[in-house]
């Protein structure tokens, strides 16, 4: 436990250099760690670091409208993570270690500068949800995301709107590749 006790002072040091307020991260190490929702929406945050990792009964982790650039790799040993919001960032792809998020239900992944996303995503079995729509993707990795899509409905109890959200993921990419 000393180990993860340095991860969680760490992190703790990082949330007083962010200003992150105590109901959002808390300042005691025990109750940082038992926390299930981490929401740090909105914060002003450049990064985050690796110590998040160490928040293995995290479910729910909420770090939109942020300026991340990517996302660190421990991160994605969060095991029990079933929603991850991390819309409205500067992340340029999704991880393949996303695959490591066995219990993922929803990714809130809009409006980043996204232009890939791991082929295999179809296996995380509990995905429901997945938004994509205001990135950066070209017109061929929209085809390819389109089958992912077909993939996701026809295998699964989903709650995605395909057609809603490919119309809106063609409709912006094809704006953004017009030329000016």
């Amino acid at each position: 436990m000393t180990h993860t006790t340095n991860k969680l002072n760490i992190l703790i040091k990082w949330a007083e250099d962010n200003n992150i307020p105590e109901d959002k991260l808390s300042r005691d190490a025990m109750t940082l760690f038992n926390q299930t929702t981490l929401n740090l929406h909105n914060m002003n945050l450049s990064y985050l670091p690796k110590e998040i990792g160490a928040l293995s009964n995290l479910e729910n982790l909420y770090v939109s409208y942020n300026s991340l650039i990517e996302l660190p790799i421990e991160l994605y040993n969060l095991t029990n993570l079933n929603t991850l919001w991390i819309q409205g960032n500067k992340l340029t792809k999704i991880d393949n270690f996303i695959l490591n998020l066995t219990n993922l239900e929803t990714i809130q992944a809009y409006d980043n500068n996204i232009n890939t996303i791991p082929d295999t995503l179809n296996n995380l079995e509990h995905l429901l949800i997945f938004t994509l729509y205001y990135n950066d993707f070209t017109e061929a990795s929209i085809s390819k995301y389109e089958l992912l899509y077909d993939d996701l409905v026809n295998t699964k109890t989903t709650a995605v709107n395909k057609e809603l959200h490919l119309k809106e993921l063609k409709d912006f990419s094809t704006d953004c590749l017009k030329p000016m």
